[in-house]
């Protein structure tokens, strides 16, 4: 019954869409699902932050290398310390860029403030979307993916009434507490995060099999260690780590 790749893809999705239990009456995917909210789906709210305090600062030379020139780091981080991992280093660098921005005394210390938000909003963006994907439960997945996305205007409105309402402040702390507001999403990230299981898809790349397997049958089989619902994700997961580990020998080949 078990099986991999399409044939496991296949009967996981009718699994899942055959649950007739709502993932609210489950107690563990409940308690999952709702602090992915502020750890990992909140991420998106800090861009929506990002691009209404300042957009033209991102036309600037000194945002988009920050924001670009370290990207290939951040499977660096990801795959060898894991998702948790890379959302707090992503989240701490934000938290400092944004101390920075909000109390900076010149146009070029606010710049400088600027790109390295922009340095650290990637690695979090990308650990956060991989592990909403590796973590939710198949039948709610597409919703959780579709959140974090549309957390961006979430971040985006909240900082365009908080400058509207500070426009009547007289001086500097009108652009500086929307400046400050932007770590808000990040706190929370750091706060919360590791109350989160880790990726089992990371965990199972780094042949720690039973601790994936006991995330999955926490979360997705509410602790049924016979789950074949599990079984079908452990082989899923599997079969796509030896297809991955053999593109990646032929290229060394090539």
């Amino acid at each position: 019954m078990v099986g991999g790749g399409p044939q496991s893809d296949n009967i996981i999705h009718r699994m899942a869409m055959d649950d007739p239990i709502p993932w609210w009456k489950k107690p563990h995917l409940r308690n999952m699902s709702l602090l992915l909210f502020p750890c990992v789906i909140g991420i998106e709210m800090t861009s929506g932050f990002d691009s209404q305090i300042i957009n033209s600062a991102q036309l600037l030379p000194a945002w988009k290398e920050s924001a670009f020139s370290l990207l290939p780091f951040i499977p660096l981080i990801n795959d060898t310390l894991g998702r948790r991992w890379c959302i707090m280093f992503g989240s701490w660098v934000m938290i400092i860029g944004t101390f920075i921005q909000g109390s900076s005394k010149n146009a070029p210390i606010y710049i400088i403030a600027r790109a390295i938000v922009g340095f650290g909003l990637p690695y979090a963006i990308v650990a956060g979307s991989c592990l909403i994907g590796e973590l939710a439960y198949p039948k709610e997945r597409p919703i959780l993916t579709s959140l974090f996305n549309a957390c961006y205007f979430i971040g985006a409105i909240v900082t365009a009434g908080c400058t509207f309402g500070t426009q009547t402040i007289k001086n500097d702390w009108s652009w500086r507490i929307p400046s400050l507001l932007q770590m808000a999403p990040s706190l929370l990230q750091v706060a919360f995060i590791f109350f989160l299981p880790e990726s089992p898809r990371f965990l199972m790349s780094k042949d720690r099999l039973e601790e994936a397997k006991n995330v999955l049958i926490t979360y997705h089989a509410e602790g049924n260690a016979d789950s074949e619902f599990v079984k079908a994700e452990i082989a899923e997961v599997k079969v796509t780590l030896e297809i991955e580990l053999d593109i990646r020998s032929s290229r060394g080949r090539i």
